[in-house]
């Protein structure tokens, strides 16, 4: 069994709160993109002038412009004090079959099967293992308590990148 359990650093929890931050706003510019460009294609095949007398252009240029200096923001917001003051703390139990992790700060668990791990992003300080598109669980190496880095590698073996 590896097991790891303590407190995530600050330093890796701001970046992963920044990646997550890029995700979204990435996305929500994705979708800002594509109805823009479909809004303004309605509005100009249309081949009414009604539309664009009636100030619908001028609307949903005006959503369109909040939305992407919304998504701008989440790409390149700062960490509010709340974000900063907020304790991640984990505890991994890896065996050969399952994951078990419990956010102690939360008292939430979750258990996934070994199989269910598509890959495991080593990032220097710490894996993530990922198990769907955008989530993941967090194992910071100095975390370790039980068992080896070896040993962690060798579970994961072929889906480490």
């Amino acid at each position: 069994m590896i097991e790891f359990k303590g407190k995530i650093s600050e330093h890796i929890k701001m970046s992963i709160y920044k990646k997550r931050l890029r995700i979204m706003g990435l996305i929500v510019l994705s979708f800002v993109a594509v109805f823009g460009i479909c809004m303004f294609t309605v509005i100009f095949l249309d081949g009414s002038v009604s539309a664009r007398e009636n100030g619908y252009i001028k609307d949903v240029l005006i959503m369109l412009i909040g939305c992407t200096l919304l998504s701008l923001w989440l790409i390149i917001a700062p960490y509010s004090k709340r974000q900063r003051e907020q304790t991640w703390e984990f505890r991994v139990k890896i065996t050969e079959e399952n994951i078990s992790v419990t956010n102690v700060t939360d008292n939430i668990r979750m258990r996934k099967e070994l199989s269910k791990i598509r890959k495991v992003s080593d990032k220097g300080e710490y894996y993530l293992l990922h198990y769907a598109l955008i989530d993941s669980f967090i194992c910071e190496k100095s975390l370790l308590i039980s068992g080896t880095l070896e040993e962690f590698e060798s579970l994961f073996e072929g889906k480490i990148k």
